[in-house]
C-alpha cells in the first residue's frame, strides 16, 4: 500500500501531499526515543529569510567549449553565497537543470521555493572577461539590481566578490559580511590552474571511470601550475575515494590512504575549503575513524551551511557512525537546498531508514533512488536486502539480478568495504539479508 508523504514550506504557509518527491515521512519521531546526541551543526536560514537561486550564466563566448568556464563561475558564486548563514541558497544541480531552456522566472521561483533569482551571462575573449548579472524578485519579476563588469581576466575573483556583496546589500542587513570574509576559501595564485580546476570539476558530478581519469589529469596539471591550490588537491581526493568505493583499483588500501593524504594536504593548504574538510571526513569514515570523520564533516557544514552535497555526505557518514535519526534530519535540509536532488540523496536516506529497521520507508526511497540512478548497483543491493526483510523474496532476487548485470563480480565480501558501519551488528544484519537473497559469497 502506498504511503502518503508530506512536504511543508512554512514560508508559503501551506502543506501538501506529494506522492513522488519525498522529504521524509510525516512523523520522524515515531517509535522509541533516539539516544543520539543532538549535534550543533548550523542549519540554513529559516524559510522566511532571504532565499535565492543562481541560474547558470549564459556562455556568450561563441565557443561551446567554454561552457565549463561560465558554469564554473556560476558555481563559485553559488559557493560564496552559500557561506552566508542567513541565506538559503539552492544547489547547483537544481538550478542547472534550467540551462538552455525558455523559462518563466515566477515558475522557477515557485518550483525551487525561493524569493530571489540571480541570472546573467559571461563572455571571455583573450585576456578580458565581461559578466552581466541581474538580481530579480521571483514574485514580481522586478529587477532589484543589475550590473555589467568589463575586466581583465585576472580580476575574476574580485568580480565574484563584488557580485556577492551587491546581492547581500540588495537583500538587506541580515547578512554578516564578517562571517563571509573569515570563512572564504583561498583564491588560486595561477589563473591557468583555476581554469584547469574548473574543467576537472565539471567532470566529477557523476562517477564515470573515463571522465574521472580525465578529471584527475586536469587536476594534476592544475597542481603542477599551483602546488598550493587546495581545491585541486581536494578534487583528486574525491577521485581516489570514489575509485576505492567503486572498486576501480586493485590496491584498495593504498587508494584509500592516498585519498586521505590528498584531503589532509588540502585542509592544511586551506582550512576554509569545505570540499577538503568533507573529503577528509569521508576518508576517515572509511578508515573506521568515525568520530574524527564526523568532526571533519561538521566543520565542512559549518563552513558552508547551504552546500546541499556536503549535507548529503554528512548524512551518509552519520548513518555509518550509528546516528541515523540525525542523518534523516540532515537529509531533510539537503533536499530543501537541492529540490531536484540526484539519486544518491534518497539512497543515503534509505540507508538511514534501513538501519532503523523502517523497511517500508526504506523500500520507498530506494525505489526512487533506483529510478533516478539506474546504473548504481548498490541501490539494487539495498532494495534486495529491504525486500528480504519485508518477506518479498522473489522481488529481492530480481533486484540482485539487476545489480549483478551492472557489476557482475559483486559479492558479499564487498559489503564491509562499501558500508563502513561503526557497529559490526549493522554489517552482519545487512550481510545476513543479502545472503538470504542469494548474493554470492
Amino acid at each position: 500500500k502506498k504511503q502518503d508523504y508530506i512536504r511543508t514550506f512554512p514560508r508559503r504557509g501551506f502543506r501538501f501531499v506529494d506522492d513522488v518527491e519525498i522529504h521524509g515521512p510525516v512523523d520522524r519521531t515515531a517509535g522509541p526515543a533516539s539516544t543520539e546526541t543532538e549535534l550543533d551543526v548550523t542549519a540554513p536560514a529559516p524559510p522566511d529569510q532571504p532565499s535565492i537561486a543562481v541560474l547558470p550564466f549564459e556562455n556568450m563566448s561563441g565557443d561551446p567549449g567554454q561552457q565549463y568556464f561560465s558554469d564554473g563561475i556560476t558555481e563559485d558564486i553559488i559557493t560564496e553565497l552559500s557561506r552566508y548563514p542567513d541565506f538559503l541558497v539552492i544547489a547547483r544541480q537544481s538550478t542547472f537543470r534550467y540551462r538552455g531552456k525558455s523559462i518563466n522566472l515566477r515558475q522557477v521561483a515557485d518550483d525551487l521555493g525561493v524569493r530571489f533569482i540571480l541570472e546573467g551571462s559571461l563572455r571571455r575573449a583573450g585576456g578580458r572577461i565581461r559578466i552581466v548579472a541581474q538580481l530579480i524578485d521571483g514574485a514580481t519579476e522586478g529587477h532589484l539590481w543589475a550590473e555589467r563588469y568589463d575586466r581583465e581576466l585576472d580580476d575574476i575573483f574580485a568580480v565574484q566578490d563584488e557580485i556577492v556583496a551587491q546581492i547581500a546589500s540588495a537583500l538587506g542587513d541580515t547578512i554578516h559580511a564578517d562571517h563571509l570574509r573569515r570563512s572564504r576559501r583561498k583564491n588560486p595564485a595561477n589563473l591557468d590552474a583555476y581554469d584547469k580546476c574548473l574543467q576537472a570539476s565539471a567532470l566529477v558530478w557523476d562517477p564515470d571511470r573515463k571522465l574521472y581519469a580525465e578529471a584527475r589529469r586536469l587536476a594534476e596539471e592544475a597542481i603542477a601550475l599551483d602546488p598550493e591550490f587546495a581545491q585541486a588537491h581536494a578534487i583528486i581526493a574525491v577521485i581516489r575515494l570514489v575509485s576505492y568505493t567503486s572498486r576501480w583499483s586493485e590496491t584498495s588500501d593504498k587508494t584509500l590512504n592516498a585519498a586521505y593524504e590528498c584531503a589532509r594536504h588540502a585542509v592544511a593548504l586551506d582550512d576554509h575549503n569545505n570540499l577538503a574538510h568533507s573529503m577528509l571526513g569521508y576518508c576517515l569514515i572509511w578508515q573506521r575513524q568515525h568520530d574524527l570523520g564526523i568532526a571533519s564533516l561538521q566543520r565542512a557544514v559549518t563552513l558552508n551551511p547551504n552546500d546541499a552535497n556536503t549535507r548529503a555526505q554528512y548524512t551518509n557518514a552519520l548513518v555509518f557512525a550509528g546516528q541515523s535519526h540525525e542523518a534523516l534530519r540532515q537529509m531533510d535540509i539537503a533536499m530543501r537546498l537541492n529540490p531536484h536532488y540526484p539519486g544518491h540523496y534518497p539512497h543515503f536516506q534509505g540507508r538511514a531508514f534501513f538501519t532503523l529497521h523502517r523497511y517500508e520507508e526504506a523500500e520507498h526511497v530506494f525505489a526512487q533512488a533506483a529510478s533516478r540512478s539506474p546504473g548504481w548497483p548498490m541501490t539494487h543491493v539495498m532494495l534486495a536486502a529491504v525486500k528480504v526483510a519485508l518477506g518479498k523474496m522473489d522481488a529481492a532476487q530480481a533486484e540482485l539480478v539487476e545489480a549483478l548485470k551492472i557489476s557482475p563480480d559483486l559479492n558479499l565480501r564487498h559489503i564491509p568495504r562499501a558500508y563502513p558501519y561503526r557497529d559490526d551488528a549493522d554489517t552482519d544484519h545487512l550481510i545476513g539479508l543479502l545472503r538470504q537473497a542469494g548474493l554470492p559469497e
